[in-house]
């Protein structure tokens, strides 16, 4: 799935389509390319183990990743002046970072942790937390909100179950600001571009009068962005599906309460996957299959509920994300645009699990 687009890149890493005076960047001279790749002022970096964070833009000169190698980026600009060699590594060995929210307490206060990166360019956007659970009928969480152009869907979150005190607290959908990620936005479009959308938190299960129902489930984080700028690109047929990823977090599960007959917390909603943007000047090596991955985050489960209370629902995924790629030496772009792509359902309790969105370079 996708559509090509000509664009051009700024000097800020703003992305535009392709206009009257601009220069297609196949056509611009070596000299002014070389600036698009960073100074290498950092030098090189070689490893087949253990994660670098990055806390700032990173100018490598060369940069090669193997075995269980990772960077995450955290929305920070990676450029290396020389050759990114991906040819041996592994998955997510570039990321924006990952992690899930936790899964609920009785409470449902359980915060919605994740990664957000400082970045001025890409960052995650907080989910909500899930409803507490009380006594009584469950309540409803806060919905997930964004409101930049191109974000993603994220996730619904699920109801909670039903105890003696009555009905679990609603599902909670999450904002949409502007989900279609059209080419008419990319005319607008500057960084932070498409990140990924959060997921809302869940509805809290409803007590019996004594007990507490079980909390909801918290909605997770967004995907951010990745940025890399790489005068050389080597990957190949070893290159592990999704070496280079922005994958949207799961969904917190719901509480399951294990006293008196209480509803079951719902699940909070999966992220939406986020942006992944690259530019090289020269491709070495061969396609490497599905090294893109955007996929978004699947739902949290809800909840079992205790005595004869009802089990929270499952929730929704979030929406998948987007890659814009470009190879300067031959002028080819992969953009990669998932435009109307709905979040999957949940089945019964369970949290609904993302399909794959991956593409090749």
């Amino acid at each position: 799935m996708g559509v090509v687009i000509p664009f051009v890149v700024g000097p800020n890493g703003e992305i535009r389509p392709l206009g009257l005076g601009d220069r297609l960047l196949s056509d611009i001279s070596l000299g002014y390319l070389a600036s698009r790749f960073g100074t290498g002022l950092d030098g090189p970096l070689a490893a087949s183990s253990g994660t670098t964070v990055m806390s700032r833009d990173m100018h490598f000169s060369d940069v090669t990743l193997t075995g269980t190698a990772k960077i995450e980026t955290r929305g920070f600009r990676l450029f290396t002046s020389n050759a990114l060699d991906l040819q041996n590594a592994g998955p997510d060995a570039i990321s924006f970072g990952q992690v899930s929210p936790a899964n609920a307490a009785a409470t449902g206060a359980t915060p919605s942790t994740g990664i957000v990166g400082a970045s001025a360019y890409y960052t995650a956007l907080a989910g909500t937390n899930g409803a507490a659970g009380t006594t009584g009928i469950g309540a409803q969480a806060v919905r997930a909100s964004h409101n930049a152009v191109g974000q993603r869907y994220g996730g619904n979150s699920g109801a909670g179950g039903s105890g003696v005190a009555g009905a679990g607290g609603a599902a909670q959908t999450a904002t949409i600001f502007n989900p279609n990620y059209t080419p008419y936005d990319l005319h607008q479009a500057v960084l932070p571009l498409g990140v990924g959308a959060p997921g809302s938190g869940g509805g809290s299960g409803a007590g019996d009068g004594t007990n507490i129902g079980g909390g909801g489930g918290p909605g997770a984080y967004s995907a951010g962005g990745v940025w890399i700028a790489a005068r050389i690109l080597a990957r190949g047929p070893n290159t592990a599906a999704g070496a280079i990823s922005c994958r949207g977090p799961r969904g917190g599960d719901g509480y399951s309460p294990t006293v008196g007959n209480c509803g079951g917390g719902g699940g909070g909603g999966g992220g939406g996957g986020g942006i992944i943007w690259l530019l090289t000047g020269e491709l070495r090596g061969s396609v490497a299959a599905n090294i893109f991955d955007v996929t978004a985050g699947g739902g949290g489960d809800g909840g079992l509920g205790s005595g004869t209370g009802s089990p929270g629902s499952g929730a929704t995924t979030g929406g998948p994300g987007n890659v814009f790629a470009q190879d300067i030496a031959t002028g080819s772009r992969v953009l990669f645009i998932n435009q109307m792509v709905a979040t999957t359902g949940s089945i019964g309790r369970l949290g609904a699990v993302a399909p794959l969105y991956r593409t090749g370079l």
